[in-house]
């Protein structure tokens, strides 16, 4: 007897295959919800769906399995490079953008800020689903579809908690004109599997692109740090940065009461063996191989 969808997708969400895309939340109808959003950020199953979605949210879930060489021959059968560290690709490049300001609110010299940028002035998208800080809980990241370039540049430079961007399909599903799309490599895998199997809810996407892969960190990184400067109430915080400055930038919190903790992004690197996502140790794309445009800093 097969098993059933549903509890073959609550066996990826309990373990460390899931690495919280937001795919299963999205497209589930409300079924599915995230738990625990400061803690283990794991998706539940608030009612059952039938099996006809159970199945579909199975087969776009890349926790559940991704096959690199059937999706680099669906998607790139023209390109002319390959590299077993790059995957395909058509050239690599040193760049920077030429737009001082978009340069300085980058990670990495603002080089997907400036393309989105690029493509929303010229008429090539209409809006791009990119990731932020959330304005109601500024401790927390939150996705959503930029229209103008100042929306964009807000959600510039890394964010290295949880992110979920895959939760917005009903709105990226919904949206009237072109949108291109930024993600890390396991987000950007479900969405590759979504446009293979002609799901509706990708369809105004046309471009991907996304930042090279390192690792993503549980909240509890975010209150380890405060603790060391001796902050206790996260939900004071009314900034979170984590390259702030000059590159390669700082950690930096900014609270209610004025105080400021910073840390320059070398020594914040101690935390990520404490707070990892296990997920995160398991994923085999890090120059995030299945976007358009991929980019990072060198060290990557």
């Amino acid at each position: 007897m097969s098993v059933k969808s549903i509890n073959a997708l609550r066996q990826i969400m309990r373990s460390d295959l899931c690495n919280r895309c937001g795919s299963c939340v999205g497209l589930s109808e409300g079924k599915i919800v995230f738990a625990d959003r400061e803690g283990e950020y794991r998706p539940v199953v608030l009612q059952e769906p039938d099996e006809p979605l159970a199945a579909k949210l199975l087969n776009a879930c890349a926790g559940k399995s991704f096959d690199f060489p059937a999706f680099r021959e669906y998607f790139y059968k023209e390109t002319p490079s390959f590299h077993t560290y790059t995957g395909p690709y058509n050239g690599i490049y040193i760049a920077h953008s030429v737009n001082e300001q978009i340069r300085q609110a980058g990670a990495s010299g603002g080089m997907l800020s400036a393309i989105l940028i690029w493509l929303l002035n010229t008429g090539r998208i209409d809006g791009a689903v990119v990731t932020g800080m959330s304005k109601e809980k500024p401790w927390m990241a939150e996705s959503f579809i930029a229209t103008t370039p100042a929306e964009i540049l807000d959600a510039a430079q890394s964010k290295y908690i949880i992110t979920s961007v895959n939760e917005i399909l009903p709105r990226i599903q919904e949206y009237k004109g072109k949108l291109a799309y930024v993600g890390l490599p396991g987000q950007v895998q479900s969405i590759r599997k979504l446009q293979k199997m002609g799901d509706a809810s990708v369809a105004p996407i046309k471009y991907i692109f996304g930042p090279f892969y390192g690792n993503t960190l549980h909240f509890s990184s975010v209150r380890s740090f405060l603790k060391s400067y001796k902050i206790r109430d996260y939900q004071n915080i009314i900034s979170l940065y984590f390259r702030y400055g000059e590159w390669p930038g700082n950690m930096r919190v900014e609270m209610s009461d004025g105080r400021v903790a910073e840390l320059p992004k070398f020594h914040a690197n101690y935390l990520i063996p404490f707070h990892i996502l296990k997920n995160s140790l398991l994923c085999s794309d890090l120059s995030n191989e299945f976007t358009d445009i991929s980019g990072g800093d060198a060290w990557a």
